[in-house]
């Protein structure tokens, strides 16, 4: 099946992933790895939970920031 799906690549001139060099490593995990938003709930939210779901946001909307061009 991988040579069927590489012979398809190579056919279809399809573009291959590559690691982003501007990747943040430490920011990506704190981001995407260490914080779950999924689980915050806002009823149930205490004052730490607040402040660390805004914490999360204010690094989600730098990264988006960051990444217009």
């Amino acid at each position: 099946m991988r040579a069927a799906l590489d012979a398809w690549r190579r056919e279809n001139d399809a573009q291959t992933n590559t690691p982003n060099p501007d990747c943040d490593e430490k920011e990506f995990r704190r981001l995407y790895i260490d914080t779950d938003p999924s689980t915050f709930d806002p009823l149930t939210a205490g004052e730490e939970d607040w402040a660390d779901i805004r914490t999360w946001r204010e690094g989600m909307d730098n990264a988006v920031r960051r990444n217009k061009k």
